[in-house]
Formats: C-alpha cells, structure tokens, sequence
C-alpha cells in the first residue's frame, strides 16, 4: 500500500482543518434539530422574563435576547444584542454583533463587528448550586469578519480563532489566539498562546476606510501590524508572521519568534541557480497555458474568432469588463453560498428533510461547480486566448502580410512563449499576468453580452466574414500564364461588421439598382504594392 504523504502543519493547515471540523460541528448540530422557538420580523426579542426551552431560530432586522435560552441559536440579523443566557452555543450572522451577557457554548460568528462585553461578574449571577459548574465552562469564539473586539473589563472565557481584518483584545482571553489578517493588538491579558499572521505596520488603513465610508458601519480601524500595549500580557508564546516586526511594549513570559516573509531577488547572469529556476517556472507556466489553448482552438475554434477581435479592436472595454467582473465575482459567490444556505435553513425550519437533502446536494453541485468553471476560465482559458491573440498579431506583422492564413498553433505557440517569460519576471509579472487575465476574460464576456442581448432582442447573429483579395492587386499582379479578363462585379456581402463595413446605404439595395462594392470604391485602387485589405480582418481558424 502506498504510504500517504507527510503534510506539513502549517499555520495555514491548521485554519483548513479547523474550519472542515467547525462545517462538520455545524452540519451535527443543524440536522437532527427541532425548532421549539422561531422568531422572523423586524423586531425579534426575548425579554429578560422569557425562557426559550430548545434552540432558537432567528431571522431578523433587530435581535435582543434579554431572556434564557436553553439551547442553541441559529439564524441572521443586521443588529443583534445578546444580553441574557444561552446555555448553547452561537451560530449567527450580522453586520453588527454586541455579547454582554454569558454564553455557556461557543460563539460562530460571520460579519462585520462583534464587540465581547461580558464582565467577570457575570457567572456569579447565576443560582448557588450551578455557579461553581459554569465558572469552569469554555466559551470559544471562531470568527469571520472585519472587525472583533475584546473591550476592557470584559472576559471571553476560551480561546479566539479569528480571519479578518483586526483583532483588538483589550480584556482577558482565558485561553490561546490564533489570528489570521491585518492588525492584532493586545491591550489585556492573554492566558495562553498567540499566533497571528498580520500586515505591514509601515502601511496605512485609509484604503479600507473610503471603502467602509458609504456602508456608515461603527468600525474604528487600528494601525496595521502586530501591538502589544503597556498593559498587555502574553502568558505564552508568542509567534506572528509579518514583513515588519511589531510595536511590543508589553510582557511576553514564554518565547517571542517573528518570522519574516521570505525575500524575492530578481533573476541575474551571475546567480544560475536563479536563471534556472525562472526558466523553470517558465516551462511551467507555458506549458499549461499551451494545452488549454490547444484545447480551445479544437474544440471551439470558430468560436474564437469574436473574442480575439473584441481584445484586438477593444482592449480598454475588454479590460475594464474583465477587471469588474473578476472583483465582483467574489461578493457573489459568497452571496450565492449564503442563500443556499438560507434555503437549506429553511426547509429544515419547516421540517422538509427530505427536500431540504436534495437541494443541499443541488446547490452544492450548482455554486462549486459555477465558481469552479468560471474561475478556471478566468485563470486559464483567458489567458490563453490573450496568447494566442498575440501570436496572431506578431504573425501577422512579420509574415501573414501578403494573404496567407495565420497557422493557429504556431501564433498559439509563439504567444504562450512570450507570456510565460514575462509573467514569470518578479514584482512586474504579477502585473502582466493580471492584465492578461482581464483582457482576456473580458473579451470573452463582451461576446457573451452581446449574444445574449442579440437573443432577447430578436436579432440575427452577424457573421464574421473573409474578405477576398483586393482586385487592384489581382490586376497589377497576375497570375504566371494567365491574361487579366474582366469579371463581373461581385454581389455586395451583407452583414459586414468592422471598419470595413458596407457604406452603401439602405436604398441602393432596391432590386435592379447597382451596388458599388467597398474595395471598388475611390481610393481602393491605388493601393501600395503587396497591400492586402485581408490584413486587417480575422482568419477562421
């Protein structure tokens, strides 16, 4: 039997197999439970009176639970208060989060802000006979989200696992952080470990703050990078990821390792390692890219003919097409995500099991393979069709000129090879290969768009078409062995589309009426010697 390879535990690794269990704790808990409480409107409240026997399912505007709740809490809320008891666990998703009361399970959190305001004094609220076994609870905390904070003389009696853009822990943490994004400062005292990946504290947040500008959320965005206060205090270790090391004013009682990112050298003739390396990468990346483009051009090389004109004739509507829609597609896949799961919610709501069976499997297959398809031909299919429009324009510039039909390998070959040396450069191939991407993607979108505008309009699709050899040509140019003769004048071609579209207007195609065909008109004649109109229009192949 083949011995399975060794992965290494990675920070990174460890993220991946704490979401896959939390997913998998998810998918426990959702399933064989039964709604005893079901709260939907604008205004959702359990007052401090209230006991909810079960879990709680919440989909609201406003969410305030001042009561009990025996059991867990599902659901999603644009504000949501929780100030009594949950003797379960929390899995919520809200723009705005506030918890001061006490939470006996764990907290799931997706969104924007969750502020942790639950004091010490809490658990001694709680009856004599029971204060003894919740003081000894745990209550985790996995987030998602722009911002989470620990506010001061607040307590979060468990560890954080938290993927976002801060973390500011000015209380206590009773156990570990692990935190994955741009700033992590530590204000309070943490009993456990600190691990944290953070950005660059040289950099500025402004960026971020024009975008939240609009949305008016109540997020006061810190400096970038790692801070440890004066009165912050790691019980632990300590060890972050960052390209600069951070502002540490506090105490550390374990060990302290910054790891820093490794640095990039740009290729050099007196480095051959480096040389090798880059043409390596090179091989690589060309490789790929030369499959999926011979792929396309035999499955669907007709089809190619509009794209590769849009990119030739349009690159600026091609590239800012493509650029929109690549950033677009990443809100919308999470949107989509998030209505699947609100369906799947709600079947379970409304004790459709079965049904509710059948269209997770569905939506599964629809939102993976959607994204799968479409991120594979932004990354790979674009990108090769970028290729190969550069081959055929170079093709054409240096041998194509006098009519002949441009080999679509060859240009597909001759473009993969340029693009693969310049994507593969260091800090300048990013930038190429993003451009790539973009023209790409949005040259085959333009087609679609328009296709598809064609179809609801009623419209017939126009045909791309090959334009004959200039006659000014054919008559300065013979044939060996053969005499100029005079030919009747070709029919005019519907449907021309380009710069060199039919300028006759409507009326000259009355029946028995002469139509003046486009390369007889004045000017067409005196053409330079091995001008080819041809030159100027798409092969198709």
């Amino acid at each position: 039997m083949k011995e399975p390879a060794i992965r290494s535990r990675t920070p990174f690794y460890k993220l991946r197999r704490l979401i896959w269990v939390c997913g998998l704790v998810l998918i426990l808990w959702v399933w064989p439970a039964q709604a005893r409480e079901v709260l939907q409107g604008r205004a959702c409240n359990v007052d401090a009176d209230d006991t909810v026997v079960g879990n709680l399912f919440a989909m609201c505007e406003n969410l305030t639970i001042d009561g009990t709740v025996r059991g867990n809490i599902f659901g999603m809320a644009i504000h949501a208060d929780i100030n009594g008891t949950v003797e379960g666990s929390i899995y919520l998703a809200s723009t705005d989060l506030n918890i001061q009361g006490n939470i006996l399970g764990d907290v799931h959190f997706g969104g924007v802000a969750l502020n942790w305001r639950t004091p010490l004094e809490t658990t001694s609220m709680q009856p004599a006979e029971d204060r003894d076994e919740i003081s000894i609870r745990t209550s985790n905390l996995l987030a998602l989200g722009l911002s989470v904070t620990i506010d001061e003389d607040a307590i979060l009696p468990g560890s954080i696992v938290n993927l976002g853009y801060q973390l500011i822990v000015n209380g206590a943490v009773r156990d570990e952080i692990n935190f994955w994004g741009s700033t992590l400062q530590i204000g309070g005292p943490v009993m456990g470990d600190v691990y944290a990946t953070v950005g660059d504290p040289l950099s500025s947040n402004s960026s971020v703050e024009t975008i939240l500008l609009p949305f008016n959320f109540d997020v006061t965005l810190a400096d970038p990078g790692l801070t440890i206060t004066d009165d912050g205090r790691v019980a632990g270790s300590l060890e972050y990821y960052a390209p600069a090391p951070g502002r540490i004013n506090g105490s550390i009682d374990g060990t302290e390792k910054y790891v820093a990112p490794a640095p990039v050298a740009l290729p050099t003739f007196e480095e051959p390692a480096t040389i090798a390396n880059y043409l390596r990468s090179a091989f690589q990346e060309g490789t790929s890219l030369f499959v999926v483009g011979v792929a396309a051009v035999l499955l669907a090389a007709g089809s190619l003919n509009a794209p590769l004109y849009r990119i030739r004739r349009r690159p600026f509507a091609s590239l800012s097409v493509g650029l929109l829609t690549f950033i677009i597609s990443f809100p919308v896949v999470l949107i989509f995500i998030l209505l699947s799961l609100l369906l799947v919610i709600f079947l379970l709501l409304v004790n459709l099991d079965a049904l509710a069976v059948l269209m997770t499997f569905v939506l599964s297959v629809v939102n993976i393979g959607g994204a799968t398809v479409f991120y594979l031909t932004a990354i790979f299919v674009a990108r090769a069709l970028f290729a190969l429009a550069i081959g055929r324009s170079l093709a054409r510039i240096f041998w194509a000129r006098n009519g002949l039909h441009v080999n679509p390998y060859a240009a597909l070959l001759m473009g993969v090879v340029i693009l693969a040396l310049l994507v593969t450069l260091p800090f300048v191939g990013w930038i190429i290969n993003a451009v790539s991407l973009f023209l790409g993607l949005g040259g085959i979108l333009t087609v679609i768009l328009e296709r598809i505008q064609r179809v609801r309009g009623g419209e017939p699709e126009p045909e791309i078409r090959q334009y004959p050899v200039s006659s000014a040509i054919t008559r300065r140019h013979p044939q060996p062995g053969t005499e100029p003769k005079d030919e009747p004048r070709p029919e005019p071609r519907p449907n021309l589309i380009g710069p060199f579209a039919d300028p006759t207007p409507a009326s000259a195609s009355i029946e028995n009426e002469p139509v003046e065909p486009f390369y007889n008109l004045p000017g067409m004649a005196n053409l330079p010697e091995g001008f080819d109109i041809r030159f100027f229009e798409e092969d198709d192949a």
